[in-house]
């Protein structure tokens, strides 16, 4: 009677704290580790968009509620933000948590002596017949471990076995990585060394140089020139001269080299029952690509676990030296890109009255000017305090509770000197970010079987859970830009100005749910509410969702071949809230022309105001999961639609930028996998997952009455959401044409250029297929991750650029074509007969094929297909451990890896995984972009 009133007050607790709406989620269990295979404690995983979130707990572990088709976020101090899309084979599929190892025992020196002597009080073979044996072990189980013997103790009437009173253990661990990285070359930007720096001048291809200020190379064929050893302030071996003697011709311009990363992370770890402690310190540095500079990183860790709570605190202090800030390595790339082959960058950046030395002093810098005299770092320090727990004393409830307690700051510089091109009186700028977050969570779970007339192990289940939260974040930043400098030290700036914000906000997060499931899992249905109640974005109040999950193998008795069939259907309707500090910076180069792009400032940072309202998506998904049991395959589908809801973007206002809720968006997809597990024979086994998917996303409305918004992107050429059309246009100028799309001539021969921008291209791929296959061969290990991404458009910007400059490839092959007429009618409508050269030495380089048209070109000659294949991660182990007999060593694992060892792309010059400036939005648009580095390595796994 106790117990059923006990269960009816829990029943109606539940029901009184809110709303209970429809849902069912799926179990997504896994570890997070980082680049050197050490688990994460404390990872954040969030469901995007909602409240519903889990943290990995000492090793790494963690379990998470989700549907098909949810974005997982992972945060954790010191990272990116990191997504993943659940799929159905992430909830339906074997669990991806790795099992724990149990500590070894710790043996004192006084039992470790008494293992070695055989001493009278340990011997009981004296024992009269008649004395009854009874065994007493006080470390409360019936049965004597021999390891765990602390003494044994003899009266008249037993014999007494005392142990350790509690098995204490420990655990050390090593991990330690050192690889080395390095750029694919076939990402680079595709250059030319055959013409020197120059122009087409009276008739003939001349040389001009750095006197000149010259910033084209259609000069003459370097095998044409020689030095005449004569003293040249910008060349060491003398003035450039006509003639065939001594050519040192063409000089390489090297900007990559090969770095270096090491990290040493060391874990002391001591347990017992009841008590589990850890102390951890890693430590990583990195030598940049540009063998430069070295950054570095170092954390502590302590956790602490008490029966059913557990708790960190993590300290972490990073040091980079050569951060890609404010565009920095694409101005970088694009300096030594343009160089001449007939100017050498390594001879100096800087003459003796400190001014810079470069091919073309008014036009572009030397890279190793920007290298070497730079202001640039990033500096973050970061405290996190965690501690949660599960209580589960009370039956047939759960009580969850979670405090955490994150201070951050970070301090972005970035600094060019007096007499930098973009930067003429020196510029330097400080981002200083004070962070400090508090969040709390408490929960409460009760689950009971249901049934009385059926048998205990055929009842079915009901769990009903309620959880409220609370965030209060803090955000104190301040922005330092000073410029006009007396010197290249930065001394002495004749213009100061301090930008300062101080922000806060506050969310509650309430919710509620009750879930019905059957005793063999056949059937599940949950239902539940979220309401999300923020300080500055205002209320959602009900967002409830639906999920349903059955699986038909156990109805049907025609599918006894199968496992396992589960159909699935989720329903939702969420909001999500915007953070203090808008991180996405593609807005900022949307007020530069690509040509001005040297001078870029990334200063418009947008924050979180009282005009914003919560965005909110409504969803639907439909999956389904097939196990088919005599071969051991799954095969999974799912697809979702999602209509969102007042999505912010930055908008222009003037020479500035606004926060907006302004766009409703339409996204749907289709995610496709199979996953195989097949046992070749004795200790030969191979796991593969093959993965399908296709989306797309349509801009229904933007508001404001605008038909289109850039997002990222210049002036020239911009990415933008167009209302009616599919995310990821890209949009900038094209070629004149007729009704019939055919391309209007000019009177010289050449194509015309429309007067309005149009949309020259799309970002969104046809689809994205993975491999990850993995192979176990007794200790040994194979595992390979194949990406291939198909279709989508990339602005290939470099290249048109490299074009008009002369430093291009295509430049280089087509400068010498003569007579080619163009496909195309003229203003009449009559065919296109004029035949014109692409450079022809009889007029101004203005003229050319390519400079006529400006300094990026036509934006329809730069879309370029995305497609790419790529061996992202490749890995062969082996553990040595599992070879000793007497277990000293739990682990001795050496592996060999490699990431993006292999890179296949349908447009040489573009390296997939790359954005605009390193921004979420810019994604297809390639403007002098990094390379793809690829990184080989060693890694050495030791516990024991």
């Amino acid at each position: 009677m106790y117990d059923n009133k006990i269960n009816t007050l829990v029943l109606l607790l539940l029901l009184f704290t809110g709303f209970l709406s429809f849902g069912q989620e799926g179990i997504v269990s896994g570890t997070v580790n980082d680049s050197d295979g050490l688990p994460l404690p404390g990872c954040v995983i969030q469901v995007k968009g909602t409240d519903i979130g889990a943290s990995t707990d000492f090793d790494g572990n963690y379990t998470i509620k989700c549907a098909v088709g949810d974005v997982l976020v992972f945060s954790y101090v010191g990272f990116n933000d990191w997504e993943a899309t659940v799929t159905a084979e992430m909830l339906e599929g074997d669990s991806q948590t790795v099992a724990g190892v149990r500590v070894k025992p710790i043996l004192s020196d006084a039992y470790s002596q008494m293992l070695q002597e055989t001493t009278d009080s340990t011997k009981v073979g004296f024992v009269k017949k008649n004395i009854s044996l009874m065994y007493t072990n006080s470390g409360g189980n019936n049965y004597p471990k021999l390891e765990n013997i602390k003494d044994i103790k003899i009266d008249d009437k037993k014999v007494k076995v005392i142990n350790f009173r509690e098995n204490v253990g420990y655990e050390i661990t090593y991990n330690g990585t050192v690889s080395w990285l390095s750029i694919t070359k076939h990402t680079l930007p595709q250059l030319q060394t055959t013409y020197a720096q120059g122009r087409l001048s009276n008739g003939s291809n001349q040389y001009f140089g750095p006197e000149d200020n010259e910033v084209f190379s259609y000069g003459p064929s370097v095998t044409s020139l020689t030095f005449d050893n004569t003293i040249n302030l910008y060349d060491s071996n003398g003035n450039i001269v006509g003639g065939t003697g001594s050519n040192l011709l063409p000089y390489q311009n090297t900007l990559f080299t090969t770095g270096k990363r090491l990290s040493n992370n060391l874990k002391f770890r001591v347990a017992n029952d009841v008590h589990d402690a850890s102390v951890s310190i890693r430590r990583k540095s990195q030598e940049d690509l540009f063998g430069v500079e070295t950054s570095r990183e170092l954390q502590g860790t302590v956790q602490y676990e008490y029966k059913w709570l557990q708790s960190y605190l993590r300290v972490s202090d990073e040091k980079l030296n050569q951060p890609d800030v404010n565009g920095f390595y694409s101005n970088l790339i694009m300096a030594n890109a343009v160089t001449p082959v007939s100017f050498q960058n390594s001879q100096g950046y800087i003459f003796s009255d400190e001014t810079q030395r470069s091919f073309s002093p008014a036009n572009y810098n030397n890279p190793l000017w920007l290298l070497h005299t730079n202001a640039n770092g990033v500096f973050h320090k970061s405290v996190v305090a965690h501690v949660d727990g599960i209580y589960k004393k009370i039956e047939n409830i759960e009580l969850y509770g979670q405090l955490s307690y994150q201070q951050n700051h970070r301090e972005n510089r970035f600094g060019l000197p007096l007499g930098t091109v973009g930067f003429e009186d020196g510029y330097r700028y400080s981002k200083d970010f004070k962070e400090k977050n508090f969040d709390t969570e408490a929960g409460i779970t009760y689950k009971t079987k249901m049934g009385k007339s059926l048998q205990e192990y055929r009842k079915h289940w009901v769990e009903m859970e309620s959880r409220l939260s609370l965030s209060h974040n803090k955000l104190a930043y301040a922005l330092q830009e000073n410029s006009q400098f007396a010197d290249v030290q930065f001394h002495t700036p004749l213009v100061s100005i301090l930008n300062k914000q101080d922000l806060n906000n506050t969310v509650f997060r309430l919710k509620n749910k009750v879930k019905f499931e059957t005793y063999n899992e056949d059937i599940s249905i949950e239902l539940g509410n979220h309401s999300v109640f923020s300080k500055v974005q205002g209320n959602k109040a009900f967002l409830p969702y639906l999920d349903a999950t059955v699986d038909l193998h156990n109805l049907i008795d025609e599918l006894y071949f199968l496992r396992q069939l589960k159909v699935s259907l989720g329903v939702s309707h969420n909001a999500i809230e915007m953070p203090l500090y808008y991180a996405n910076q593609a807005h900022n180069s949307l007020l530069y022309s690509a040509s001005g792009f040297q001078g870029y400032r990334a200063t418009n940072d947008l924050f979180l105001t009282n005009n914003l309202s919560l965005e909110t998506i409504d969803k639907l998904d439909i999956g389904t999961a097939i196990n088919i049991h005599s071969i051991n395959l799954w095969l999974f589908a799912n697809y979702y639609i999602e209509k969102h809801r007042d999505v912010i973007f930055p908008v222009q206002n003037g020479t500035g930028f606004l926060l907006k809720n302004v766009a409703n968006s339409t996204n749907n997809g289709i995610t496709l996998s199979i996953d195989s597990n097949v046992r070749i024979g004795s200790g030969v086994n191979n796991d593969a997952r093959l993965t399908f998917s296709k989306s797309s996303a349509t801009i229904d409305k933007l508001s404001g009455g605008m038909e289109s918004l850039p997002v990222a992107g210049f002036t020239e050429v911009s990415k933008n959401l167009i209302e009616g059309t599919q995310v990821g246009s890209i949009v900038g100028s094209a070629y004149m044409r007729d009704v019939q799309g055919n391309k209007v001539i000019g009177t010289d021969g050449f194509p015309l250029v429309a007067v309005e921008k149009k949309v020259i291209g799309n970002t969104t791929p046809d689809f994205t297929m993975s491999l990850d296959n993995t192979f176990e061969v007794g200790d040994f290990n194979l595992n390979f991750v194949l990406d291939w991404q198909q279709g989508g458009d990339v602005w290939n910007g470099t290249n048109n650029v490299l074009n008009y400059l002369g430093r291009s490839k295509e430049s280089r092959d087509l400068r010498g074509i003569t007579n080619y007429i163009f496909d195309g009618v003229t203003t009449t409508g009559a065919p296109n007969t004029v035949p014109v050269a692409f450079a022809n030495a009889e007029q101004d380089v203005a003229q050319n094929r390519w400079v006529r048209y400006g300094y990026t070109g036509v934006g329809e000659d730069a879309i370029a297909d995305a497609s790419y294949i790529t061996l992202k991660t490749v890995s062969i182990s082996y553990d040595f451990g599992e070879n000793y007999d007497d277990h000293f060593f739990r682990k001795l694992e050496v592996s060999l890896y490699a990431n993006n060892l292999w890179c296949a792309t349908k447009t040489k010059g573009i390296a997939p995984y790359t954005s605009l400036f390193n921004s979420t939005s810019g994604s297809g648009l390639h403007y002098f972009n990094m390379p793809l580095v690829k990184e080989i390595g060693i890694k050495l796994n030791l516990q024991i």
